[in-house]
């Protein structure tokens, strides 16, 4: 069985006390589900280096943007069965992240997501569509209190 390391960046601004959380709508062909940035590390990359590159290709963020970095600590394993060998899984280790930005960030999709919303918390639970992507997002509110 192979074994990957994913990461998920939850992104975050303040505006007036008020948290909001930046939720990606996949483009149908990739599903259509509401979803956090995630992505997978490449081989010579650090856990920390594919957060960046991941949240950058996928929201337009750069580091100029990004206020605070949160490494949770957090992760969960999940695996699914391999495409090119359907006898076989892949086993993933996925890292959670906080990623806080600037109120004023733009964002500029990439091709995998068609849509994207700022959110309060519940909102973003209600719209989220994978149980570990909920789960994620309560442990991130209990760093942000």
């Amino acid at each position: 069985m192979r074994n990957l390391t994913h990461i998920q960046a939850i992104i975050f601004r303040r505006i007036n006390n008020t948290i909001e959380f930046l939720i990606l709508k996949r483009a149908p062909e990739k599903g259509g589900f509401w979803q956090p940035v995630t992505g997978g590390k490449k081989d010579e990359e650090k856990v920390n280096e594919a957060v960046l590159r991941e949240v950058m290709e996928e929201t337009g963020i750069n580091e100029k943007n990004i206020l605070n970095i949160i490494n949770t600590n957090y992760k969960f394993n999940w695996k699914k069965k391999d495409k090119d060998d359907l006898e076989e899984y892949i086993s993933f280790t996925e890292w959670l992240f906080g990623i806080e930005v600037d109120s004023s960030s733009k964002i500029s999709l990439s091709k995998e997501h068609e849509e994207y919303k700022w959110c309060k918390f519940q909102e973003a639970l209600n719209l989220i569509h994978h149980d570990t992507n909920k789960e994620c997002l309560k442990k991130l509110k209990t760093f942000l209190k």
